[in-house]
């Protein structure tokens, strides 16, 4: 990753990258059944990451440190231990309420119960956590509530979103013969695989007669989903330019029945111009109106 960015950039900032494979392990999955860790936090935990941490802290001075997420949050202690800088948590969303509501929404029966046992341990650790650290930047003013009914005593501040207009130009939708619907997200995040799941499970054949084509990208695409290529149903994966790519198409669909925080493809399809359609989880923490032009 580290090749990716400028060598200014690398020099200016002594930018170090640590491989983590984060992948589940079915073994450790279902280890953390009989233990009291949260499986969903401790796959994110690196002794590499951890010693090189411990060696940075050390040798040089900070006034804040910046954990991008929960799932950074398992190194607080090595931070205490050797710095004296403040902590600042960044949330990104409530992670237990994404597991939660994917919990709700599971029909396996033994799913379900695997995935509230995730949750109710994650939340646990989540409500512990988010009073170890000194400050908290929410990403929505819903979730600074949440983290209010969970008891957070330490200082918050809500910062949205935000993204540079000019690199989204707006672009008259054009509606041809064929009305294009488009869906971009990685698929490895679970929210993502559920609602286009249940798009194409539920809603697909209501409209398949019509004159519609739909388009599916994001990393990590399963061959459940590659499959379904055709010529009504376009599979592109990995998308090299997303404002290119949502540029091209008339309709974001965004049918996440789980989630959190704030959706960030939302506001770039906006920006772009694109109507948007989504259900009530995806539009948590944008301020917007259905039918309402801003």
């Amino acid at each position: 990753m580290q090749e990716e960015y400028p060598q200014e950039f690398l020099a200016k900032t002594k930018m170090k990258g640590v491989y983590i494979d984060t992948r589940v392990n079915i073994i450790d999955a279902f280890s953390a059944l009989v233990t009291s860790d949260s499986y969903n936090i401790s796959r994110f935990f690196s002794s590499d990451f951890d010693r090189i941490l411990i060696r940075i802290l050390t040798e040089n001075s900070y006034d804040v440190v910046h954990l991008e997420s929960l799932f950074m949050t398992p190194y607080i202690s090595t931070i205490r231990r050797n710095s004296t800088a403040q902590i600042v948590l960044r949330s990104h969303n409530l992670e237990h309420l994404i597991w939660e509501r994917l919990a709700n929404t599971a029909g396996n029966k033994a799913k379900k119960l695997y995935l509230k046992h995730l949750a109710s341990k994650l939340k646990k650790y989540e409500k512990r956590t988010i009073n170890e650290v000194d400050g908290i930047a929410a990403i929505s003013f819903e979730d600074t509530q949440r983290f209010l009914d969970l008891k957070c005593k330490v200082p918050m501040i809500t910062i949205p979103f935000g993204i540079d207009l000019e690199n989204y130009p707006l672009t008259k939708n054009k509606f041809n013969k064929t009305v294009t619907l488009f869906h971009l997200g990685a698929m490895n995040w679970s929210p993502n695989l559920e609602a286009v799941n249940w798009f194409l499970d539920q809603m697909w054949d209501k409209i398949a007669d019509l004159p519609v084509k739909l388009h599916l990208g994001g990393r990590e695409m399963p061959d459940s989903l590659r499959k379904l290529d055709s010529a009504q149903i376009k599979i592109h994966a990995t998308v090299e330019n997303a404002v290119e790519f949502m540029s091209q198409y008339n309709v974001m669909i965004v049918p996440l029945l789980s989630g959190s925080g704030m959706r960030v493809k939302i506001i770039e399809g906006m920006a772009l111009g694109r109507i948007v359609i989504t259900t009530t989880v995806g539009a948590e923490g944008i301020e917007c109106e259905d039918g309402k032009i801003f």
